[in-house]
């Protein structure tokens, strides 16, 4: 974890992810690949690594990324980094030759969860006059019929999503979530507020909900992940409806995101057409 290892690639891949917050697709493969089957060390631990400083930290693609490298989201089709692959495509940068284990196997585990459709959004008949809540799940700035009735519009602290990422990959997310809720209050006319991060800030939310008149807490549908979790705890806690609002194209795509990316990919012309873009 300190890059330290003796192997150049690995080692400038990790400097580079901590520099920049970002590691193309195939380094991400060798890292991980080299993590798991030549240092025997735990998916998670490296998983847990990629969250802790990638920009684009997805908690889904993330995580079963490393497992596919495993060998355990694909049973027992691991993927082995190998020296003469890596030399080709770096063009010579990287010949690790000597330093992998190319003939590892498939890591065992147990059994994969079976698969379950997405809980349904939590729904609020009497959301009326809502505060609406915008998290790092949700930076689309565009006004929704729902978004319309608002109060006010409050942007949720990034630590919500994943406190123990990286300073660099907070300040990313908030600033994405700062520009697209300054958009939708201006295109509404609406206050904005911005939620402090620490202990009391699910009071600062019921706080501002009195202050500026909210019947209830509204936001983008959030099925499952970080932003998720830490949202549910405020949903229980929180005296006033609480309803989520998922979007046109989300609920158009998403049936169709069943196993791999190319039967999804035919898709996506008639999605554009449906969706009249």
């Amino acid at each position: 974890m300190a890059g330290q290892t003796g192997i150049a690639c690995f080692d400038e891949w990790l400097a580079e992810l901590k520099e920049t917050n970002y590691l193309h697709n195939h380094a991400r493969m060798w890292f991980a690949s080299i993590w798991i089957h030549t240092f025997n060390l735990p998916w998670q631990a490296g998983a847990h690594l990629f969250m802790t400083h990638l920009a684009d930290g997805d908690p889904a693609s993330n995580t079963l990324g490393w497992r596919w490298v495993a060998g355990l989201q694909t049973r027992g089709k691991a993927y082995i980094a190998r020296a003469d692959n890596i030399d080709e495509f770096t063009r010579g940068r990287y010949q690790p030759y000597g330093d992998l284990n190319e003939l590892a196997r498939a890591v065992e585990g147990p059994e994969n969860p079976p698969a379950s459709l997405p809980r349904l959004p939590y729904q609020a008949p009497d959301c009326q006059r809502p505060l609406w809540l915008i998290t790092g799940e949700d930076c689309y700035a565009k006004v929704t019929a729902p978004m319309k009735q608002a109060a006010a519009i409050a942007v949720l602290p990034a630590e919500c999503g994943g406190e123990f990422r990286s300073k660099a990959v907070l300040e990313i997310e908030q600033q994405a979530q700062n520009e697209a809720a300054q958009v939708l209050a201006q295109q509404l006319s609406l206050p904005l507020h911005h939620i402090p991060y620490g202990p009391q800030w699910q009071d600062d939310v019921m706080a501002l909900a009195r202050e500026v008149g909210a019947d209830s807490l509204a936001l983008s549908y959030q099925p499952v992940g970080y932003w998720h979790d830490s949202l549910n705890h405020l949903r229980l806690a929180a005296p006033l409806p609480f309803a989520e609002y998922q979007y046109g194209y989300d609920a158009l795509c998403w049936p169709h995101a069943k196993k791999g990316f190319f039967p999804f990919k035919e898709k996506i012309p008639s999605f554009i057409r449906d969706l009249g873009l």
